[in-house]
């Protein structure tokens, strides 16, 4: 498959577009794709789709979304087994890419490595317009601001190694453009201004200078930057050099999202469970020889009903209805199955000991009847 975020997300599979499903669902598997191969917790993840506006049962609509893009992405994938193209991990939901290409992967590194302008600009032609377009908050703009900056750097650095080849007149109209389009990045202007000066239109190269300044102090009340006023005094100089290549751009990641500890749900209630389950277990064995013992129904009685709750959370815990369960967490079903174990098993241990210490006075009580008669 092939994951694409600079323009609308989209998943092609085969060449052919993968039906994402809802608005949310993409959203979610772009907060995943921008931390591509780090794990994102579910709180993150909810904080950047939703904003100040989450659900209320935030961590299930997460998994439900999850469910839904796993559905789609692996098709093929045994229900109720584990994801491994979208996994669960302690630290949270983690997309992992191996044998998967990714447009902005591709175009960083025709952006950072590729020797020739013409590979660095096939990187640049991977653009398909605004990266992450129709995501909106903070966390997507952030993103987005992320990789616009490796976009403009990338065509600093396409226009250098063209100057460097000699096409200082070709790149003008180019330069003009990209001016227009980044008008904040002086490195575009510096390059604009050398590729005017060499073309001999070097009044045309000091007047781009000034529009520059002009546009500076108008919108920031702040002059222009070093390289701009040094590929200024070049000029007036004379001095036509190739100019530094600018820094590549930086990888299009979000910052790995803090680790947090997450024990599993279903570890603890069994760690708490064993030593219950052993206690109810003597427990409901007492009912029935207590029950037998003393002819007592009662007894029989709470002893069938807490083995009818077992028998309940069972069910609940093997069956699980619940739409939400997709192998890797614990859904609504398989909790209130597991709660009702609990409870049971809890209850039961209570009761038995309650009937126990009962049925010890009352046998304790007799003997001492006994013992009076006996004087």
């Amino acid at each position: 498959m092939r994951f694409e975020m600079l323009g609308e997300v989209r998943v092609l599979r085969d060449g052919a577009p993968v039906d994402l499903g809802p608005a949310k669902q993409r959203a979610v598997l772009a907060v995943l794709l921008v931390n591509a191969g780090r794990a994102v917790p579910t709180h993150q993840i909810v904080d950047a789709v939703w904003g100040d506006e989450p659900p209320g049962n935030g961590a299930n609509v997460v998994q439900k979304h999850i469910a839904g893009l796993r559905r789609v992405l692996d098709p093929d994938r045994a229900p109720r087994t584990p994801g491994e193209l979208v996994a669960l991990t302690p630290a949270g939901y983690v997309l992992r890419l191996e044998g998967h290409t990714v447009d902005a992967h591709e175009f960083t590194e025709a952006a950072t490595r590729a020797p020739t302008a013409e590979l660095v600009r096939a990187g640049l032609a991977l653009w398909r317009g605004e990266a992450l377009a129709g995501l909106t908050g903070p966390f997507f703009d952030s993103a987005r601001a992320r990789l616009a900056e490796g976009h403009a750097t990338a065509w600093e650095r396409w226009a250098e190694l063209e100057l460097g080849r000699g096409r200082d007149a070709a790149l003008v109209p180019e330069l003009a453009r990209l001016v227009e389009q980044f008008p904040l990045r002086e490195g575009l202007r510096a390059h604009l201004m050398i590729a005017l000066a060499r073309s001999g239109r070097q009044a045309e190269a000091l007047a781009a200078f000034r529009s520059a300044r002009d546009y500076l102090v108008e919108q920031f009340g702040t002059e222009p930057g070093e390289l701009l006023q040094a590929t200024h005094r070049r000029i007036l100089r004379g001095d036509q050099a190739p100019l530094p290549p600018p820094a590549a751009p930086a990888l299009p990641y979000a910052d790995p999202p803090p680790v947090r500890l997450r024990i599993p749900y279903v570890e603890v209630l069994f760690a708490v469970l064993t030593p219950l389950v052993t206690f109810a277990t003597g427990a409901r064995i007492y009912f029935v020889y207590a029950a037998a013992h003393h002819r007592d129904r009662r007894l029989f009685v709470a002893a069938a009903v807490y083995a009818g709750l077992v028998v309940t959370g069972f069910v609940f815990m093997v069956v699980d209805p619940s739409p939400l369960d997709d192998g890797d967490d614990v859904s609504g079903a398989e909790a209130a199955g597991i709660s009702i174990f609990l409870a049971s098993a809890l209850l039961a241990a209570i009761h038995g000991a309650v009937v126990a210490t009962h049925q010890a006075g009352v046998a304790a009580l007799a003997a001492a009847s006994a013992r009076g008669r006996g004087r």
